[in-house]
């Protein structure tokens, strides 16, 4: 699915619930799905951003600041996704509750 895309001089987001939104209507909980969703899923599609295609500036400005992160998180996504289960493992191995030996005399 193509979640960023250029149209009509303009610049677009989608999520799953906002389809074809103006991308200068975006806001933090929007940001954050499409985080998610870049994550997630493989199929996250965005145009490529080119500034002779956004006439409007506000949209440009945007547009390039969100893709530019959303490209490098994509490009890095398999060591991102690496990083965070080992800090899921090491915070789980640490506040885990280790059970007692019953038989034992200590």
């Amino acid at each position: 699915m193509k979640y960023l895309k250029i149209e009509d001089d303009k610049a677009f987001f989608s999520t799953k619930t906002k389809s074809d939104t103006p991308i200068d209507q975006i806001s933090k909980d929007d940001l954050l799905e499409l985080l998610s969703t870049a994550i997630d899923e493989d199929d996250f599609i965005m145009d490529t951003y080119e500034p002779d295609t956004i006439q409007n500036q506000a949209h440009r400005i945007i547009y390039e600041h969100i893709h530019k992160k959303f490209r490098d998180l994509r490009d890095n996504r398999t060591q991102f996704i690496d990083a965070a289960d080992k800090l899921h493992k090491a915070a789980f191995e640490k506040y885990s509750i280790t059970e007692p030996d019953v038989g034992s005399n200590a």
